[in-house]
């Protein structure tokens, strides 16, 4: 073999191992591509503590759909500690329910302890795919914030009620 053979021979290899990382490169980028596109099209369950203001705070616990996709729940579990919570908290007809993008179910939170609780929620995306979700949920939050109610003597009592209304809605709005 003359120095041209080598040379062509040479030159044959590179182009090969060049060809073999930018097909690997394409791989990695398709799966990259694959996983954000699954993980942006995907349900997204999450469990949280709410009020609302009707001159008085009211306690939800609210499980919601954040993403946008369905999902089926499984399961939804409290921790061993949540049994002093007030009304009887009970998931058991959530279990294999649907919950659309931006759905939520809301309970009523009375709750009698103070300790913080853990919800774990359970779920399947469309694809068959178990996720898992643990929840610490502050039972004491809102409990100092300050609260006003201001009523003008020249409306009637409905009308006062209607503004304070009017005012807990724009409140939740911020």
């Amino acid at each position: 073999m003359n120095t041209s053979d080598w040379l062509n021979l040479l030159v044959a290899i590179v182009a090969i191992v060049v060809s073999l990382i930018s097909l690997k490169q394409s791989e990695k980028s398709i799966k990259l591509t694959e996983k954000s596109i699954e993980d942006s099209n995907r349900p997204y369950l999450a469990c949280y503590l709410s009020f609302v203001d009707v001159g008085y705070f009211q306690k939800y616990l609210v499980i919601k759909n954040f993403g946008t996709t369905p999902a089926t729940i499984v399961n939804i579990d409290l921790s061993n500690n949540s049994t002093n919570i007030g009304v009887g908290l009970g998931f058991d007809s959530l279990s294999q329910t649907v919950i659309a993008p931006n759905q939520k179910f809301v309970t009523t939170f009375d709750g009698k302890s103070d300790d913080p609780i853990v919800l774990s929620i359970n779920y399947l995306d469309m694809n068959g795919n178990l996720s898992s979700s643990s929840f610490n949920l502050n039972t004491k939050f809102a409990t100092n914030l300050s609260y006003t109610r201001q009523s003008s003597p020249k409306l009637s009592a409905a009308e006062n009620d209607l503004r304070h209304s009017l005012h807990a809605m724009a409140k939740n709005n911020l």
